[in-house]
C-alpha cells in the first residue's frame, strides 16, 4: 500500500473518533444538569450534589481538551496523532470512571 491510499481510511477514522469523542464530553455535563433539576428537595444540601458529580465534570474537562486537541491535528492534516489523541482520549476517560467506580 502507497502513502497516498492510507490518508483516506486514516482520515475517516479521525473524524470517527472525534465525533465519539464530542459524543462523551456531553455526558459528564449532562448528568450534573440532570442532578440539578432532579434533587430539588431542601433535605439534600447543593454540595452533596457538586462533591458526587466533580469527578465526572473533570474527567469532561479532560477529555474536551483532548477533543479539541484531536480537532486541531486533524485540520493540520495529522490525520495519525488525531487518532492517536482520539483513542487516547477515549481510554483515558473510560479508566478515569472505572477508577471512581471501584475506589473513589
Amino acid at each position: 500500500m502507497l502513502k497516498s491510499d492510507l490518508k483516506p481510511a486514516t482520515r475517516k477514522w479521525a473524524i470517527a473518533l472525534i465525533i465519539l469523542n464530542l459524543l462523551r464530553i456531553g455526558t459528564p455535563f449532562i448528568a450534573y444538569f440532570q442532578a440539578q433539576y432532579q434533587i430539588v428537595t431542601p433535605l439534600i444540601p447543593r454540595t452533596i450534589v457538586l462533591d458526587i458529580i466533580e469527578p465526572y465534570m473533570i474527567t469532561g474537562l479532560v477529555s474536551l481538551f483532548l477533543t479539541v486537541l484531536a480537532f486541531m491535528f486533524f485540520v493540520y492534516s495529522k490525520y495519525t496523532f488525531s487518532i492517536i489523541t482520539g483513542l487516547l482520549n477515549l481510554g483515558s476517560a473510560q479508566l478515569h470512571i472505572m477508577y471512581l467506580h471501584y475506589y473513589g
